[in-house]
């Protein structure tokens, strides 16, 4: 179908003008990679790498959005054409990034129904879908999904971003684990881009990290919580296990369940919402690591997170 009848021949020759102009920058971001060697998976892997700093990635959508703009405009015209291999490639390759990046301002949602539909039909055309599927660390098939990801670097990189959004997705839900689980992600990172580690040694560093979140609950459970959200409030008193339980763990816990208790014992219906009742909880929390010595200045802070806790684990009756 062409356009003569509904745009005048300049104006199409203008849109097409601005096309490649775009078009051109778009594909300027992966200018040192041979589209036409290799494995797509691999090329695929490669230009999600280049993308991996977020200025990056926001230059990038600029130019693919204004080539999306002129697609959307100028198809069904055979004016396309030419461009529509290397563009759907494109399309491909944001989808990939906004995947592995958890960048949702690369959504093609955000694009015309047109397309969409044609990036999205080119990805499962060429089975590139189990590719591009972000992974979950917490997924029972994780392994399985994480061996579809390609070379060792290609699986860290997945590793990486599956750890980050477990922690910024559930660190609210236990500060002390999922701080401590972010400070080791960021020191395994800086010693790689110091060191350049081998890929698989990178690899196996960050499923280390993986297993710990997994081994969790079972954790939990061993020290004789009933779950890790118990767990969670014993993570906040961990830093002042020496002033307050002479580094005693099984001291730590009793008295982490004595706070729990003393909280649960106070609840009322929609208490999260009744100032009364948390000013009773705070003041009982308070009062109890006082009767463990605990210092005067670090009080208010550590109060507020464990109500903050409380109010996430404990909401419920």
């Amino acid at each position: 179908m062409a356009l003569e009848g509904i745009f005048g021949v300049d104006d199409i020759q203008k849109e097409l003008a601005n096309l490649d102009y775009w078009f051109k920058k778009t594909l300027s971001f992966f200018e040192k990679i041979d589209f036409s060697k290799g494995r797509p998976e691999d090329i695929l892997q490669k230009c999600m790498e280049i993308l991996k700093p977020e200025d990056v990635r926001a230059d990038f959508d600029i130019s693919f959005r204004n080539t999306a703009r002129s697609m959307d405009l100028l198809m069904p015209d055979p004016v396309v054409d030419p461009y529509l291999k290397d563009f759907r490639f494109l399309g491909t390759i944001r989808e990939g990034a906004k995947n592995l990046y958890r960048d949702e301002r690369l959504s093609l949602e955000d694009c015309s129904k047109k397309v969409e539909a044609l990036i999205y039909a080119h990805i499962v055309d060429t089975g590139m879908e189990n590719i591009l599927e972000p992974i979950s660390i917490t997924a029972p098939d994780f392994r399985e999904k994480l061996e579809m990801k390609g070379n060792p670097k290609a699986k860290a990189s997945h590793v990486e971003y599956a750890i980050r959004q477990t922690i910024n997705e559930k660190v609210a839900t236990d500060p002390a684990f999922y701080g401590s689980l972010k400070e080791r992600l960021e020191r395994i990172i800086e010693e790689d881009r110091k060191e350049r580690k081998e890929e698989a040694k990178l690899l196996l560093d960050l499923m280390e990290i993986g297993k710990e979140e997994k081994k969790r609950e079972t954790y939990a459970k061993s020290l004789g919580f009933n779950d890790a959200r118990e767990f969670s409030f014993y993570g906040l008193l961990f830093p002042f296990r020496k002033l307050m339980f002479s580094d005693s763990e099984e001291d730590q816990v009793k008295f982490t369940k004595k706070i729990i208790q003393s909280i649960k014992e106070r609840r009322v219906i929609d208490w999260t919402e009744k100032e009364d009742i948390q000013r009773e909880m705070r003041k009982e929390v308070k009062r109890l690591l006082r009767s463990k010595g605990f210092q005067e200045d670090h009080l208010e802070p550590l109060t507020r997170e464990i109500l903050n806790l409380a109010r996430i684990h404990l909401k419920d009756i």
